[in-house]
């Protein structure tokens, strides 16, 4: 099932001119970026706040990944 939702998010960022779908998943993800940060800061055992960490670094890279993407999508587009 994960491999069918990691399919059509990415068919559907190759299918996204506009870049709505990316600007939607980036402001989703800022806010699980936020939230795990908020959580962090609060107090938690020593487990909970390894996976909040590991969690905040998953969110991290997503960004950057969609983030990258778009870069290189642009550059594409202009040198198309």
């Amino acid at each position: 099932m994960i491999t069918e939702g990691r399919l059509d998010i990415a068919s559907g960022l190759a299918n996204d001119p506009e870049g709505k779908l990316r600007t939607a998943l980036l402001k989703r993800l800022a806010g699980m970026e936020q939230a795990c940060a908020v959580a962090r800061r609060s107090l938690q055992d020593r487990g909970t706040y390894s996976q909040l960490r590991v969690a905040g670094a998953a969110v991290s890279a997503a960004v950057m990944v969609l983030q990258r993407q778009q870069v290189v999508s642009g550059s594409e587009r202009s040198n198309g």
